[in-house]
């Protein structure tokens, strides 16, 4: 009797995130031959919004603009790439009083008077 022992290493393959300013993605690494990912954590950071979520050259819907979590690589066979973009939200102020509107707000108030249409700190539109 001939006893063959063989040992088998799974291929480890990589999930690869490119993100610019303004959030951080958790989640991603490498991964086993057909095993299955982590999940994929996207967070804005404050005063920015997830833009444009990238997976594998094709873009997926944004749900949440400040927390997405991607759904799992599963049964993995080939490298994933990830690109994800955020943009700074957009604020708004009432002229007569000052205090930030969101958005529903801003559009209610156009006509009434002129907003004031700002992105971090700088005047962006005198509307």
């Amino acid at each position: 009797i001939t006893e063959i022992i063989y040992k088998y290493k799974k291929k480890v393959l990589n999930i690869e995130v490119d993100s610019g300013n303004g959030g951080k993605v958790t989640g991603y690494g490498s991964v086993k031959y057909g095993d299955d990912s982590n999940d994929i954590v996207i967070t804005s950071d404050e005063g920015y919004c997830i833009d444009k979520i990238i997976v594998d050259d094709k873009e997926i819907n944004v749900v949440n603009c400040k927390n997405q979590i991607l759904d799992k690589f599963t049964n993995v066979k080939e490298n994933h790439n990830i690109k994800v973009t955020f943009k700074k939200n957009v604020i708004a102020t009432n002229p007569l009083t000052g205090s930030l509107l969101k958005i529903a707000t801003l559009i209610i108030l156009i006509g009434i008077s002129s907003i004031l249409i700002i992105n971090n700190k700088n005047l962006v539109k005198n509307i």
